[in-house]
């Protein structure tokens, strides 16, 4: 998972928390996990970079997913050959 989606869920299961809490630990722990989540969503470098930077970032993830693909599809078809 990536820093964004830790983010985002970490920030709305301790928004939940902060709205349901009676216990005074749990409306303190709910406030610092959703500082953190809200950290973790502005430090993802979607973003910190520029929109071109970001296309080239997930070209570049698109392009080795690619050939994990193919290299396992390889693989696959190398041992039902055999």
């Amino acid at each position: 998972m990536r820093t964004i989606e830790i983010g985002y869920f970490l920030s709305v299961v301790s928004f939940l928390a902060l709205l349901f809490s009676s216990n005074p630990y749990v409306f303190l722990w709910g406030w610092l996990f959703f500082l953190i989540g809200c950290f973790l969503v502005t430090i993802d470098p979607r973003h910190l970079k520029e929109d071109w930077e970001v296309k080239e970032i997930e070209e570049r993830w698109a392009e080795k997913k690619r050939a994990r693909e193919q290299r396992r599809l390889q693989k696959q078809n190398g041992k039902a050959k055999h």
